[in-house]
């Protein structure tokens, strides 16, 4: 059949919209993503990102096997954001992942295939063993791991530390902080940018980071570029503005790239990295246009580096190094407090020498101890309550120790120590056998026996502290001396004699 020129005319019309069906939708205005790649491993999966040139909203993101064009790839996923999480935990070959643009009913054409690599899983994690500590009365701890393995220290909901110990805060009641078993997994990945991307000059702000973390990762360090020395610090902050971290602290002595150790382990969820640096030093350099990395970091999912809603002040804190962290067992670390007694001060004190056997509560009746303490000699164990004097001799050292017991084993010792001296100082021992004080211990009075042919010239009876209570210039023999006024406790008398002086202790119940 021979075709007219009206015909042909349609023929070419027809032939027109069939190969406009070929392109499966694609409009001029449907631009492909450019940029596409892997940017990090994860484990047993991929983290892949591109760049948005058009005014697309939405993208296709497919991968299987290597080899298979994206239309019969039956793994496939839509994603609203300019990255994704690529699962490979099921493949058993090389994968090849390819992406295209989404245009309202329109859509570009694949841009791809990029192959893709991953972590591997983590086996055999290290335990973390159970801490049980007791401290008496508030303290800082020093939590250690029994493997000396670096875990994961959390408290009260958020991670504090990634070491193999932790210094705790003062601890004021008893307090379970927490061990995560981890393990780091394949090498450190960092994001840019770094220096020979930025423009412009050096500024002084106090401005944050926010990233977005999917996974448990350890933040590892990080590059602070400056012109001059300067100090500062390091935080970070959930996004509220409420401290997660305290303070990391640098230092840079010079001009230039200096890396800087954080070491931050961060759960899934939104953080903010603040630098704040201290006034008077060199200033932090920073990037004259916004920058915004879509990168997805072993857990972390993205980097912006604007802060929402200032204008002008960008990220600084730059090749960020992420490690990925394994996590297992959990375990507690445990620290009990136990009430801390108080026994007293500890005391040096003299006794006077005589043949005699005393209840040590009567002998130191005036010393501040604490109630429901116990005495013993210093480096024996059994509790003491009597002091026999008669054992020792002038010269001669005595170390007692007072014990009060608190909660969870707690205890507190004073010391209190005496030195003998001999009571007759000079005179004979018939002259101080003859003398005689009594009642002692006494509760109203005493008197005090004399021989004849002793000149006594004055008596005074002071406090353990030496203060002079009552002086009496003359005395005669078996006259009472009047302690009615006289509060409980220890005492001295001093016999003064015409060439030699007598001191006896007192106790007065």
């Amino acid at each position: 059949m021979r075709l007219t020129r009206t015909s042909s005319i349609w023929t070419l019309i027809a032939l027109a919209i069939g190969l406009t069906s070929t392109v499966k939708g694609q409009t001029n205005s449907c631009v492909p993503p450019t940029q596409f790649k892997q940017a990090s491993l994860l484990v047993e999966a991929a983290g892949i990102t591109w760049k948005n040139n058009g005014s697309a909203q939405e993208w296709i993101v497919a991968w299987g096997p290597a080899g298979i064009p994206p239309d019969n790839m039956t793994l496939r996923s839509n994603t609203f954001e300019p990255h994704f999480i690529v699962p490979l935990s099921n493949a058993q070959s090389q994968t090849e992942a390819y992406v295209k643009s989404i245009c309202g009913m329109s859509s570009s054409d694949w841009v791809g295939p990029i192959s893709l690599s991953d972590l591997s899983s983590c086996a055999n994690l290290p335990l973390a063993y159970s801490i049980n500590d007791t401290i008496c009365g508030a303290a800082e701890v020093l939590l250690e791991e029994p493997n000396h393995e670096n875990v994961i220290w959390w408290y009260a909901g958020l991670p504090r530390a990634y070491d193999h110990s932790l210094l705790t805060d003062s601890i004021q009641s008893s307090t379970t902080y927490w061990m995560m078993a981890t393990k780091e997994n394949g090498n450190d990945q960092r994001i840019g940018p770094d220096y020979g991307s930025q423009q412009g000059g050096y500024v002084n702000f106090n401005n944050s980071q926010v990233i977005t973390v999917m996974d448990t990762i350890l933040l590892d360090s990080t590059t602070l570029i400056s012109d001059a020395a300067v100090s500062g610090s390091i935080r970070l902050l959930n996004i509220s503005g409420n401290i997660v971290y305290q303070e990391r602290s640098f230092f840079l002595d010079s001009d230039g790239e200096h890396r800087i150790p954080i070491r931050f382990p961060l759960l899934p969820g939104r953080y903010r990295l603040q630098v704040l640096p201290n006034p008077g030093g060199g200033r932090l350099f920073r990037s004259s246009t916004p920058q915004h990395y879509p990168y997805v970091l072993p857990g972390l999912l993205s980097v912006d580096s604007t802060s929402i809603g200032i204008i002008n002040r960008y990220y600084y804190a730059f090749n960020l190094s992420v490690k990925s962290l394994c996590t297992g067992q959990i375990a507690p670390a445990h620290i009990t407090v136990g009430q801390q007694p108080y026994s007293g001060p500890d005391v040096r004190d003299s006794l006077c020498l005589r043949d005699s056997l005393f209840i040590l509560n009567d002998l130191l009746p005036n010393l501040p101890l604490s109630s429901g303490g116990y005495w013993t000699r210093k480096g024996m164990s059994n509790p003491i309550t009597t002091l026999d004097l008669s054992v020792f001799s002038p010269g001669d050292h005595l170390h007692l120790q007072y014990i009060t017991q608190g909660t969870m084993h707690c205890s507190d010792t004073a010391e209190y120590n005496i030195q003998f001296y001999d009571c007759k100082i000079g005179l004979t021992e018939n002259q101080k056998d003859a003398i005689a004080i009594y009642p002692n211990p006494a509760v109203s009075h005493i008197e005090i026996d004399l021989p004849h042919d002793v000149n006594l010239q004055s008596i005074t009876i002071a406090s353990i502290d030496g203060k002079s209570m009552v002086e009496i210039d003359s005395y005669e023999a078996s006259r009472k001396i009047d302690l009615s006024t006289f509060s409980k406790g220890v005492y001295l008398i001093r016999l003064q004699f015409e060439n030699e002086v007598i001191h006896r202790k007192l106790v007065i119940r």
